[in-house]
């Protein structure tokens, strides 16, 4: 009773047997009543309970689902929290409307699922999910969309995963590193110019690993991005 009155069902089957006995479309009116009201109740800790509000919101067919699935996913992401991470991120992918979502938003949520992904060694579930992704981009006709899901193969094909494949690595860096300087991309240039230094000292070439892999750590070190510098100053550890 303190500091307020909680009610719970004694057993789950009576709590299922209760709710499918409402009508769908009463359902989803008291899934939004709920998710407002955990919005309303506590404003300051929407990100810790982003999962129920957005499962709520999703079970209302209310387009403010994914913002809070994708924020669920996020916060379970940093902490190292993956299947977690997973399961929120596949439930946002499968609410986003691909034709006409933003693209800041649907790039994020391909490349943080897929990160995910690779972080539990998933690779054969991550590798499909980037194809996807490029063939989005592509439909829509978005460039930087495209690059970004290139990228995110040839990180797969360049690195000791069981689908590395140099080859097809330098055929996709090739497609997208052209645009990726065009654009003034420095992120994706730096993550790109990075497979390339893999892909040169799989082959045995350190002369085109060690060139690619220098320009990506200037460029990562020139936009700060840290995260890419230790990668790329990790692949040229050990060249002589």
């Amino acid at each position: 009773r303190e500091p307020e009155r909680k009610y719970a069902f004694r057993h789950g089957l009576t709590q299922e047997a209760a709710y499918r006995s409402i009508l769908q479309r009463k359902r989803r009116e008291l899934h939004l009543r709920v998710a407002q009201a955990l919005e309303e109740l506590f404003p300051e800790r929407t990100e810790e309970f982003a999962a129920v509000i957005g499962h709520h919101y999703a079970e209302a067919a209310d387009p403010r689902a994914v913002r809070h699935l994708k924020a669920a996913g996020d916060r379970a992401l940093r902490l190292h929290a993956l299947e977690e991470a997973v399961t929120h991120y596949r439930r946002t992918l499968a609410l986003v409307r691909r034709d006409d979502e933003d693209a800041r938003l649907l790039t994020d949520v391909y490349l943080r699922y897929g990160r995910a992904l690779e972080l539990r060694g998933d690779y054969r579930e991550a590798l499909p999910l980037y194809q996807e992704f490029e063939r989005v981009a592509r439909e829509r006709g978005d460039q930087a969309m495209e690059g970004a899901a290139l990228s995110a193969q040839t990180t797969i094909y360049s690195n000791p995963t069981e689908f590395v494949d140099p080859d097809k690595a330098a055929e996709l860096i090739a497609r997208s590193i052209e645009l990726a300087r065009s654009r003034g991309d420095k992120p994706l240039l730096a993550k790109l110019l990075w497979s390339r230094c893999q892909v040169g000292l799989w082959r045995g070439d350190e002369d085109v690993g060690v060139t690619a892999g220098l320009e990506s750590a200037a460029i990562a070190r020139e936009i700060g991005d840290d995260e890419q510098l230790a990668f790329t100053l990790n692949s040229l550890h050990g060249v002589q």
